[in-house]
């Protein structure tokens, strides 16, 4: 079998017995719908995005075409440029160079995370005393009130270093 296409609307279908002969009577013609129009070029070229956060995760990225820098950390150190520690410095623009997907990091002060930590343990030593499920509830809400201050002081720092 072969396909010719004839014009926008129709294709012509051969059938053939194996040999260099086609037989005429066995043509078929196919109607094709037309298909979606094709998304306008855009006029200007337009960049990827980029992120823009000091700190960044990268979940899909790479350097050099070769290094995969997913699951690394990276700092902005320039308007077009993160540095991996241990890896190298990523360069928007640059070829074999890129960051696809990421989401954005905040740094905290460790005494923040402690803090948290300490609220945390001090819940699960309760746990395993035997205190009431009311008073592991309340505890539960207080650490969860203690999350949403860090997490309000952690934007708040953030936007201060922008």
């Amino acid at each position: 079998m072969r396909a010719c296409e004839y014009d926008e609307d129709r294709i012509v279908m051969y059938f053939h017995d194996g040999s260099d002969v086609r037989w005429a009577d066995a043509m078929v013609d196919v109607v094709v719908p037309p298909g979606p129009e094709p998304a306008p070029e855009p006029a200007g070229k337009t960049s990827p995005p980029w992120p823009e956060a000091p700190v960044i995760r990268v979940t899909l990225g790479w350097l050099e075409y070769t290094v995969s820098i997913d699951g690394l950390l990276a700092f902005r150190t320039g308007d077009d440029t993160y540095t991996v520690p241990g890896v190298g410095d990523v360069i928007r623009g640059r070829v074999g160079d890129g960051i696809v997907r990421w989401e954005d990091m905040t740094c905290l002060p460790a005494r923040t995370l402690t803090r948290l930590g300490d609220h945390i343990q001090a819940h699960d030593e309760a746990f395993h005393r035997g205190v009431s499920s009311e008073d592991l509830q309340e505890w539960t809400r207080h650490i969860v009130d203690v999350a949403r201050v860090l997490t309000i002081e952690a934007a708040a720092q953030q936007e201060a270093e922008a």
